[in-house]
C-alpha cells in the first residue's frame, strides 16, 4: 500500500558554532523538535541542538501557479539556560506562552517573551557532577497539552513521573509514576539495562492517555491506570544477536522520540537508514518513510538495522493538523497527509487517501 503522507518542506534550522566555555564544538545536529500551539495562520515550531533552543515561524505562502509552500522565519534564540550538559528535550505548555527545556540533569521552564533568563525546576543539582556515574538521569520531558501546571518527565530507570505545579513547584515527589518494562528475554543485564531505559513519551491531545517510548517498543497507557499499558507496539526487531553487536557499536543509547495524534490512535516515532514509523493503532497499520528530499526518496517495507549511521531520533505530530516533522542531522522534514479524492471516497469510504510524492 502507498504512504498517505506527502513531502511537505525542509529547511536548515542550525549552524555550527563552539562552547568557549568547555573549548568543544557545537554541530548544528538538531536534537529536538516540537509544535507550539496554533493561534494564527503561520506555524510556529520550537527546534534545538545541543545548547540552543531556537523558535521558528513556518509561514505558508501560494505561488502564482496556485502550489503551497512553507517559509521559514527565525523569531527567537534560547541560549543560556545549559551550560554544562546537552538538551535533550524541549516542549511548549499549551499556555502557548512558555516551554520546557531538559538535559540529563536539569529541568528548565522558560518564556517565550524573555530568551535571556529561565527558572531551574529541580533544585540542588551538582552541574559538575559526571553524568556516566549518575544511575538516574532525565531522558525526556514533555508538557500536558491540556493543563499548563501538568508535565512529566522521564528517567534512565524505566520510570515516567508526572509532575502537579499545583501541589509543589520543585520537582519531588511526583503526582503519578508509570514503571515501563520491555518484554525482552534471553539477553544480558547489561542489554536490559541500556532497554528498560524510557528514551521519551507523550501525552495525548485530550490528556487522558500517554505514549511512552523504549528501544524496542511502544506503549499506550490510560493515565487513570498506572498498572500496565492497555497496548503494546512492537517498534524495532528484538533479536538479541542484534542487540549484542549494537550494545558493542554504542546504539542502545540512541534516544528515540515519539509523537502521536490527538486521539493517540497513531503515533510516529524515529530509526535507523534514515527511516520513520507511522502507526496506526485503529487499522493495525505501519507506514515506514525515509526522511530525504521528495527526489530521493525510496521505498521499503522496513529499515535497514545495521544502518547505524543515517537515524531519525527527533519526530513530533502536529496538534491540530495531520502534519508529522522529522529531523535528520541538521535537516527538519515536514509530512502532511495526503488529501482524500471523490474517487478515493468512493473506493474507500473513510479511510485514508494513499500516499504519493510531490513532484
Amino acid at each position: 500500500t502507498r504512504n498517505p503522507y506527502i513531502f511537505y518542506e525542509e529547511f536548515l534550522s542550525h549552524s555550527p558554532g563552539f562552547d568557549a566555555l568547555y573549548s568543544r564544538r557545537i554541530p548544528r545536529n538538531v536534537i529536538a523538535i516540537d509544535w507550539l500551539p496554533r493561534y494564527s495562520r503561520s506555524m510556529h515550531l520550537l527546534a534545538s541542538n545541543e545548547k540552543t533552543v531556537k523558535l521558528w515561524r513556518l509561514k505558508e505562502m501560494t505561488s502564482d501557479t496556485g502550489e503551497r509552500t512553507i517559509c521559514p522565519i527565525l523569531a527567537k534564540s534560547f541560549d543560556k539556560g545549559h551550560p554544562r550538559f546537552f538538551i535533550h528535550s524541549v516542549s511548549a505548555l499549551c499556555d502557548g506562552e512558555r516551554f520546557l527545556s531538559a538535559d540529563e540533569l536539569v529541568l528548565n521552564i522558560w518564556h517565550l517573551e524573555r530568551s535571556d533568563s529561565c527558572y531551574q525546576l529541580n533544585e540542588n543539582t551538582d552541574l559538575d557532577a559526571d553524568a556516566a556515574e549518575i544511575n538516574r538521569i532525565i531522558t525526556s520531558s514533555k508538557a500536558c497539552p491540556v493543563h499548563s501546571w501538568r508535565f512529566f518527565y522521564a528517567t534512565s530507570l524505566g520510570e515516567v513521573n508526572i509532575v502537579d505545579t499545583r501541589l509543589r513547584c520543585r520537582l519531588g515527589r511526583p503526582a503519578q509514576t508509570f514503571v515501563c518494562s520491555p518484554e525482552l528475554k534471553d539477553v544480558s543485564e547489561e542489554v536490559l539495562r541500556e532497554l528498560k531505559c524510557v528514551t521519551d513519551a507523550h501525552f495525548s491531545e485530550c490528556g487522558r492517555y500517554m505514549v511512552t517510548k523504549q528501544f524496542t517498543d511502544v506503549q499506550i497507557w490510560d493515565l487513570r491506570r498506572t498498572d500496565a499499558p492497555f497496548k503494546r507496539v512492537s517498534s524495532t526487531s528484538t533479536n538479541p544477536e542484534l542487540f549484542d553487536e549494537m550494545c558493542t557499536n554504542g546504539c542502545l543509547v540512541d534516544d528515540f522520540r515519539i509523537g502521536c495524534n490527538r486521539e493517540a490512535t497513531s503515533f510516529i516515532t524515529g530509526s535507523y537508514d534514515n527511516f520513520f514509523l507511522i502507526y496506526d493503532a485503529k487499522e493495525d497499520k505501519r507506514h515506514y518513510l525515509q526522511a530525504r528530499h521528495e527526489y530521493e526518496q525510496k521505498q521499503a517495507t522496513e529499515p535497514d538495522m545495521e544502518e547505524y549511521v543515517t537515524k531519525v531520533l527527533q519526530v513530533d505530530w502536529n496538534s491540530t493538523l495531520d502534519v508529522v516533522a522529522a529531523s535528520s542531522a541538521h535537516s527538519v522534514y515536514i509530512y502532511k497527509q495526503e488529501e482524500q479524492t471523490d474517487v478515493d471516497s468512493k473506493a474507500g469510504g473513510s479511510r485514508s487517501a494513499p500516499f504519493e510524492e510531490k513532484s
